[in-house]
């Protein structure tokens, strides 16, 4: 809703007020009743300052005056009145200065001013000139108007001091802008040795630490990968010579494992045959052992008929004694009757001569049976010759049965161990056959290193190349130059 215009609002009666000589003039009911109705304060004074009329606002506005408000007051009075009561403070100490002001400047055109009030207030006076010489004065109440205004006023002073202070951010960010600017164009172009020396504003300054700092750590990191470079392209040529000489070592050996792995294959089947060769010479032996064995209990029943033999001969020796000592008794019987027979003459001859033939035959028992004893003697001579003979047959026998067994016992340890070397040559040609393809294999993977080893060494080239870019400190520099002249040798 639009604001109330007292001027706009009084404009119609204005001619009225213009023609207007007295107060009784303007007592009209009718107007002072549309007065009234408007809010804002209104007064006519006539052309020596007296009050001809006013409206209910002015009359509560005016209280706090104490002046007694009637038609012919002079505007003196009220003045008076109002600078008793405190109700301008711009007044206090300069009452009477400030009242001579007041009453001159109501002499002035038409004008327009605004005064503080007491309790805080605002008021607006537009006092304007009749043609009779009387002043049209307006008062309105704008204490809200200039507390909206002292709020706007104070928004504004605080947006300045907010320009300001983001003026002197701003100042302050470009610096810092400008500062870092130059940071990170010296950073592009690789110089890490560069540093913000110049202060920051207070609320920046821990972000030129923060580059400082970061400067700081990327020089460190780099002079770490300058060394780790270095290190790493020495030790790659290293490897590199290393891995050449292992490859070469590692092919010497293989060839070399080759050909022991060959005469380990001779050794293996020498090996074999020998183990087959012991078990055949075990089984002859086991063979001869059997042999052996069986002419040991020949020789034994060989032993045993001699002693029959040599029993038997004893026994004979013994039925030819006494067929011998028979045949003496027959020879001495054949005698006594031979001589009986003789005594007898004629009656004995026939006695005589069965005499003379039993006589003849005892003489031929005793003949055969000396024969037969020489024989027996002879016989058991040699029958105990070969006993004896056999008996040392048997003990040759034992002793070579034992010897056999020996031998016997050996064969089977030489055939066992044949056996088992044969079973560890075997598996010592296998796993020499494992260490031929794990040689070949590791002269694969020396091959392989020596390759990696070199493309490690231009990787680290490289890398030097990289960091070379940037601009690190005299140590890192040295070793950045040693590296390429390493590479370049």
């Amino acid at each position: 809703m639009p604001r109330f215009n007292p001027i706009k609002a009084i404009s119609a009666i204005l001619p009225r007020l213009q023609s207007a000589k007295t107060a009784a003039q303007m007592a009209n009911p009718r107007l002072q009743a549309a007065i009234d109705l408007i809010p804002d304060s209104i007064t006519f004074w006539d052309a020596d300052d007296r009050c001809v009329f006013w409206n209910a606002a002015f009359a509560e506005q005016i209280k706090p005056s104490g002046a007694r408000l009637r038609p012919g007051m002079p505007y003196a009075e009220m003045l008076e009145g109002s600078l008793k009561r405190g109700l301008f403070p711009d007044a206090v100490g300069r009452e009477e200065a400030w009242l001579k002001a007041r009453i001159a400047g109501r002499r002035e055109a038409d004008r327009t001013f605004e005064r503080a009030v007491s309790d805080d207030r605002w008021w607006r006076f537009d006092e304007r000139r009749t043609p009779c010489g009387g002043v049209l004065s307006t008062i309105t109440d704008i204490t809200e108007q200039k507390r909206g205004e002292r709020e706007l006023e104070a928004k504004q002073a605080e947006a300045s001091e907010a320009n300001a202070r983001l003026e002197q951010e701003m100042a302050g960010q470009a610096v810092v802008v400008d500062a870092l600017a130059r940071g990170l164009e010296q950073l592009s172009s690789g110089d890490l040795t560069y540093r913000l020396s110049a202060d920051f504003p207070p609320a920046y300054e821990k972000l030129r630490g923060d580059f400082n700092g970061a400067m700081e750590r990327l020089h460190a990191t780099m002079n770490g990968i300058v060394a780790s470079a270095h290190g790493v392209h020495a030790g790659a040529g290293e490897i590199a010579v290393s891995a050449n000489d292992l490859a070469h070592r590692t092919a010497r050996q293989a060839a070399s494992l080759e050909e022991t792995v060959a005469a380990l294959e001779d050794i293996t089947g020498t090996v074999r045959r020998t183990a087959q060769s012991a078990g055949e010479g075990n089984r002859a032996v086991m063979a001869a052992r059997v042999d052996a064995e069986a002419t040991e209990r020949v020789v034994g029943d060989a032993i045993t008929a001699m002693a029959d033999i040599g029993r038997s001969a004893d026994q004979i020796s013994q039925i030819t004694a006494l067929v011998d000592e028979i045949a003496f008794q027959t020879n001495l019987l054949a005698l006594n009757a031979g001589i009986e027979a003789a005594r007898a003459g004629e009656a004995g001859k026939g006695f005589a001569v069965v005499a003379t033939e039993v006589r003849s035959l005892a003489q031929r028992s005793t003949a055969a049976a000396k024969e037969i004893n020489g024989l027996i003697a002879a016989s058991s001579v040699q029958v105990k010759s070969g006993v004896r003979l056999v008996g040392e047959a048997g003990s040759a026998l034992k002793h070579i049965l034992a010897k056999v067994g020996e031998i016997s016992a050996l064969t089977q340890d030489i055939a066992a161990t044949a056996a088992k070397q044969a079973d560890g040559v075997n598996q010592l040609n296998a796993a020499m056959a494992e260490m031929d393809r794990a040689t070949q294999q590791n002269a694969a993977v020396s091959e392989e290193n020596t390759a990696a080893s070199q493309t490690l060494a231009e990787e680290a080239q490289q890398l030097a190349g990289l960091i070379g870019h940037f601009t690190l400190s005299g140590d890192a520099d040295l070793l950045m130059e040693s590296v390429g002249a390493r590479r370049r040798a």
